[in-house]
């Protein structure tokens, strides 16, 4: 669901989850492209995390993971340190005010934006207040926000809305955003 890769540790960084088991995230060397370990998360209490882990980013001392509107950091020292196998507690998050699809970092920043696709059920729909209107003929529906990473109070408790640095209007169906080092933005969508 999510990936990220890490220069300076040439590790790739993958979340997945499974049906009936722990969310995992994946090391990946890469020069040589083989899995260094998978890692099962937990939540602070101890259950297995089995959230949607749809975004994975990293800023060279922290890993993050969004579920929902919660983005979840983890200490890359700790990541490292654990063996294969064993689990990974989130234990410091802050929340947001979108339902978090994916994430990116450019190491001041971290983006998480939400998904959107109209469906009968609505389950793919966002707060009315993320709609904008970006001509007569089209509205976008999602958006993406910006948070400055040492402006960012990770806790394990608290209902707090972190408030983003900044706000984009996103089309519909980002998949993944990222921004590249001339400070344009690449989004995917399906």
């Amino acid at each position: 669901q999510g990936y990220c890769f890490s220069e300076e540790y040439d590790i790739h960084f993958i979340s997945y989850y499974h049906d009936n088991a722990a969310t995992v995230i994946s090391l990946v060397d890469g020069k040589n492209g083989e899995k260094i370990k998978t890692l099962p998360l937990r939540k602070s209490n101890g259950k297995d995390f089995t959230g949607h882990a749809g975004g994975i980013a990293e800023d060279g001392q922290y890993l993050y993971i969004v579920d929902g509107k919660k983005i979840y950091r983890i200490s890359l020292a700790l990541v490292f340190v654990t063996p294969d196998g064993a689990p990974l507690s989130l234990l410091d998050k802050i929340n947001t005010d979108v339902k978090c699809s994916y994430l990116n970092s450019d190491g001041t920043y971290l983006y998480a934006g939400e998904f959107y696709t109209f469906t009968a059920d609505g389950s793919y729909d966002t707060d009315k207040s993320h709609h904008m209107a970006i001509s007569f003929f089209e509205t976008t529906y999602a958006r993406c926000n910006a948070y400055k990473i040492t402006d960012l109070e990770f806790r394990a408790d608290g209902d707090e809305i972190s408030v983003p640095s900044m706000i984009f209007t996103t089309p519909n169906c980002v998949q993944g955003f990222a921004r590249l080092p001339d400070g344009t933005f690449a989004l995917s969508i399906s």
